[in-house]
């Protein structure tokens, strides 16, 4: 009997991959490594580490970091699978780009529908992702796009953790009221939001005041992901100034850009939860079984 999937992955999506594996049901012969070569110049080649047998491949890469490599990484194994006459499937559990949507300052390229058309001009047959920061975006790339959440993952962790008697969680801004309303109902408790202004010359953000109903409750920082973690210090401190007991920032991806770790625990953030969508010591939460359950739905 041939086997449904072939799941072709790089060195650092091995864990998805392996774990998507064995929920599928698939050996070690349904698993393809992509093996990259440096060269002194900055370019690399790829190599498949053997056959891809299946008709329907299955390409899983975290895009981040090291994300301009990787889209070119991307475009290279689409590139070979298509000429292979593969139907593609592509997983990039955090997607690259989502956030430059639309023309911000003038002159700016919309880049995340760039990436959408280099996945159809590839024959992509559907993009799987997760928690994509932009909805705007899901008809619009040219290719079929399934957008899993990780929302109930996290939320059944912190319920199964303990030490939540009283949480409130907060939307670190406006663009996250509705993920944040759905996490609270997840909780069980109430959610409340703040309004950020972000610079777009210079990227500097600012948080508006606003009294929270927090004193003595646990405050759950609430977001997509949590990139250089200004937007959640922010919140944390407004959080702890209005009494929390603790702060607790969750999202589904943690970039953690230059210390941004360090600033959350200088602004009162008392533990960081993500996904590991991005692989680091904040991911608690294996999506692996997630983007197999995807799979299998359409099977």
């Amino acid at each position: 009997m041939s086997q449904a999937y072939s799941i072709i992955y790089d060195s650092a999506s091995y864990d998805l991959a392996n774990g998507m594996a064995k929920d599928l049901g698939l050996g070690l012969d349904g698993m393809v490594e992509i093996i990259r070569t440096a060269f002194k110049d900055g370019e690399f080649k790829l190599r498949f580490s053997n056959e891809v047998k299946a008709d329907e491949a299955v390409l899983v890469m975290r895009m981040y970091p090291n994300v301009n490599d990787n889209v070119v990484a991307l475009m290279f194994a689409l590139s070979k699978l298509k000429g292979m006459g593969k139907s593609i499937r592509v997983v990039l559990p955090y997607l690259a780009y989502a956030r430059q949507d639309k023309e911000f300052l003038s002159g700016e390229v919309a880049s995340i529908y760039v990436i959408g058309d280099m996945m159809a001009h590839y024959g992509v047959k559907e993009l799987i992702t997760i928690d994509v920061h932009s909805h705007d975006i899901l008809g619009r790339l040219g290719v079929r796009v399934t957008n899993l959440s990780a929302s109930s993952m996290l939320s059944e962790y912190l319920n199964n953790s303990g030490g939540l008697s009283n949480p409130l969680v907060i939307s670190p801004d406006e663009g996250s009221i509705e993920r944040s309303r759905v996490f609270a109902e997840y909780i069980g408790t109430d959610y409340a939001y703040l309004k950020k202004h972000r610079d777009r010359a210079t990227g500097e953000i600012t948080t508006d005041e606003k009294e929270l109903d927090v004193k003595g409750r646990e405050a759950i920082i609430f977001d997509d992901m949590i990139a250089t973690g200004g937007t959640i210090a922010n919140a944390a401190k407004m959080a702890k100034s209005n009494g929390a007991t603790k702060v607790l920032a969750v999202c589904t991806h943690a970039l953690l850009i230059d210390g941004a770790s360090d600033k959350l625990k200088d602004a009162g953030v008392d533990s960081i939860i993500a996904s590991n969508t991005i692989s680091n010591s904040f991911a608690v939460i294996d999506v692996s079984a997630l983007i197999s359950k995807a799979l299998q739905r359409d099977a």
